[in-house]
C-alpha cells in the first residue's frame, strides 16, 4: 500500500470513529501535510457533552437508562483512552523519528478503531431496546454524523 492509501485509509477510520463517537475532533486535525500531523486533546468536558447531546437526540427513556450508562461509560473511557495515548505521544514527539511518528499514527488508528468497536459493542442492545421512532432517529443522527465526518475530512479540490 502506498503512502497515500495509508493516509486515506487513517482518514477513513478517523471519520467513522468521529461519526460514531460524536466527537467534532478526530483525534487529528485536518491533515493539510502528512509529516505535519499534529493531535489534539480530547478534553473531559467536550465527551460530557456530546453525552448530554446524544441523550437529548435518542430521547433515552427512565427505562432505557441502565442500557443508556453503558453506553455513556464507553464514550467516556473512548475518551480518557484517547487522552492518555495523546499524552504520551506528545511527549515522545519532541525526540521522535520518522518511523516513530508513523507508528504512532497507527497506534492512533487502532485506538480509534478499538474505541469504534467498544462503542458498537455498547450502543447495539440499547439500540434494540428502542422504539421504531427512537431507532429512526438514531439512525439519522448517526447517518448525519457519518455525512459531517465525511465532508470534513474530504480533500481540497484541486483545480487544474
Amino acid at each position: 500500500m502506498t503512502t497515500r492509501g495509508i493516509v486515506r485509509t487513517g482518514l477513513a477510520a478517523m471519520t467513522l470513529s468521529a461519526a460514531v463517537l460524536g466527537s467534532p475532533s478526530l483525534g487529528f486535525t485536518r491533515v493539510v501535510n502528512p509529516v505535519a500531523v499534529k493531535t489534539t486533546q480530547m478534553r473531559g468536558d467536550d465527551v460530557e457533552a456530546r453525552i448530554k447531546t446524544l441523550h437529548s437526540q435518542l430521547r433515552i427513556t427512565p427505562e432505557q437508562e441502565s442500557q443508556w450508562t453503558t453506553v455513556a461509560d464507553a464514550m467516556r473511557s473512548n475518551a480518557q483512552a484517547r487522552a492518555d495515548l495523546h499524552a504520551d505521544q506528545t511527549t515522545a514527539e519532541k525526540t521522535a523519528t520518522a518511523p516513530d511518528m508513523i507508528t504512532a499514527y497507527a497506534k492512533t488508528m487502532d485506538a480509534h478503531a478499538d474505541g469504534v468497536h467498544k462503542f458498537a459493542t455498547a450502543f447495539q442492545p440499547l439500540y434494540d431496546g428502542m422504539s421504531d421512532a427512537q431507532k429512526k432517529t438514531a439512525d439519522e443522527v448517526f447517518r448525519a454524523r457519518v455525512h459531517e465526518a465525511a465532508a470534513r475530512q474530504a480533500p481540497a479540490k484541486r483545480s487544474k
